[in-house]
C-alpha cells in the first residue's frame, strides 16, 4: 500500500478540463511526450497557443494545479474521464533516471540538491552501485524524487481509478489508445539515455538485489520479470475495475465543507484502508484530529513507534500553528533526524 497524501495526489494527477482523460504522471516513462500531447490538444480545442516547448511548466499549462482547482471543476468531470498512465521496466527506469539526472555533465539541480542533502553525498557523482545502496537505505521509498520513487506511488496505485496502464516497451499501444480519444501523440526525447542497452554494464548482483527490493511493487503489479536479462514485459498490466471512490473521499477530506462531512469521508476511507500508516498522516493533515489524537501521535513519534518523517513534519507544523512551541520543536527534531539520518549520526558523534 502506497503512503497516500494530498500532495502526492495533486502533483501526479494531470487533467485539462474539457478533455476526456486524466493522466497520472510517471516520470522517466514518456511523461514529457504525454503532457506535451495533451497540452497541444487542449490548445487546438481552445484556439489558443499556450504551449511553448516545455511540457513541465505546470503553472502555464491547462492542467489543474492546486487542490482548489479540483473543487472548482467538480468531481463529475474528473471521474467521468478515463484515468491512465504508462510504466516501464524498473531496472531500465532507475538506470535511465540516474544517467539523466545525476552525473555532473547532465545533472538536474532540482533533483540532485534534495538527494545530496538527504544522503549527505559529496559533490562528485556517486557510482551507480553506491547510488542504488543510497536509494535502498531510504525508509520511505514513496518519498523519493518522482524519478526514483516506485512507479506504484507515481500511479497512485490502489487509489487512482485507472482504466488503462500502458507499457513503454509497447508505446504503439499507448499511441493508439490516446488517438482513439482524440489526442495524437507527439514524441519528446530530450532526456533519452539508451539505458536499455546499458543494463548489463551497470547491474551486478548487488544492484539487481537493490532494485528488486526498492521496486518490489512495480515488479509485482506491472508485468516485469525479476531477471534483468528479460527487459520486455512478460504480461500486460492487470487492473481492477476503476473505482473513483478512494480519490473522491480523499478530496472530500480537504474540501471546505462542514467538519462532520469531512470526518464522514475520512471514516469511509478508514473502512477501506483500516490502520494503514497513511491514515494517521491524513487525519492530521486534513485537520480532523482531536487534541488527544494529536498528543497520541506526539507520543508515537517521540517514542519511536511512528517513524515517518512526513507525519512528524506535518504534526510539527500543526503544533507550531497552535503555538505549542515545545511540542513542535520536539517532533520537528525527530522529523529532521529521520529525514537526514546520516546528518543526525554525525551530530551525535560530534556531541559525544
Amino acid at each position: 500500500m502506497i503512503f497516500m497524501t494530498r500532495d502526492l495526489l495533486v502533483s501526479r494527477v494531470h487533467h485539462s478540463p474539457g478533455q476526456p482523460l486524466v493522466y497520472v504522471n510517471n516520470s522517466k516513462v514518456a511523461c514529457s511526450t504525454i503532457k506535451r500531447s495533451m497540452w497541444e490538444a487542449a490548445d487546438a480545442s481552445s484556439g489558443k497557443r499556450t504551449f511553448q516547448g516545455h511540457p513541465h511548466e505546470r503553472g502555464r499549462s491547462p492542467f489543474l494545479k492546486e487542490i482548489s482547482d479540483f473543487y472548482k471543476l467538480g468531481f463529475d468531470p474528473l471521474f467521468s474521464s478515463e484515468w491512465f498512465s504508462v510504466v516501464r521496466n524498473p531496472f531500465v527506469r532507475v538506470l535511465s533516471a540516474y544517467l539523466n539526472k545525476i552525473p555532473a555533465e547532465r545533472r538536474d539541480p532540482h533533483v540532485w540538491a534534495p538527494l545530496k542533502k538527504r544522503f549527505r553525498m559529496p559533490e562528485e557523482t556517486p557510482p551507480f552501485p553506491e547510488f542504488m545502496q543510497m536509494l535502498l537505505s531510504e525508509s520511505l521509498p514513496d518519498a523519493l524524487d518522482w524519478h526514483f520513487c516506485p512507479q506504484a506511488a507515481n500511479l497512485l496505485f490502489g487509489f487512482a481509478p485507472l482504466s488503462f496502464v500502458g507499457q513503454l516497451e509497447a508505446m504503439e499501444e499507448v499511441e493508439a489508445w490516446m488517438a482513439a480519444r482524440g489526442i495524437p501523440l507527439k514524441s519528446v526525447r530530450w532526456h533519452a539515455t539508451n539505458a536499455r542497452e546499458l543494463v548489463d554494464r551497470y547491474y551486478g548482483p548487488a544492484e539487481v538485489d537493490a532494485a528488486l527490493k526498492i521496486y518490489q511493487s512495480d515488479f509485482d503489479e506491472f508485468g516485469y520479470s525479476r531477471d534483468p536479462g528479460v527487459l520486455e514485459p512478460i504480461r500486460p498490466v492487470a487492473l481492477p475495475k476503476p473505482d473513483p471512490e478512494p480519490i473522491r473521499l480523499l478530496l472530500q477530506c480537504f474540501k471546505p465543507t462542514p467538519l462532520d462531512v469531512r470526518r464522514e469521508a475520512y471514516n469511509e476511507l478508514a473502512k477501506r484502508f483500516g490502520d494503514a500508516e497513511f491514515m494517521v498522516h491524513l487525519r492530521i493533515d486534513a485537520g480532523l484530529a482531536e487534541a488527544d489524537e494529536l498528543m497520541n501521535a506526539f507520543d508515537g513519534i517521540t517514542s519511536g513507534r511512528i517513524r515517518n518523517w512526513r507525519t512528524a513534519m506535518r504534526l510539527g507544523q500543526v503544533f507550531a500553528y497552535r503555538e505549542m512551541a515545545v511540542e513542535a520543536a520536539k517532533v520537528l527534531d525527530v522529523a529532521c533526524s529521520l529525514m537526514y539520518p546520516q546528518a543526525a549520526r554525525s551530530k551525535h558523534r560530534e556531541i559525544a
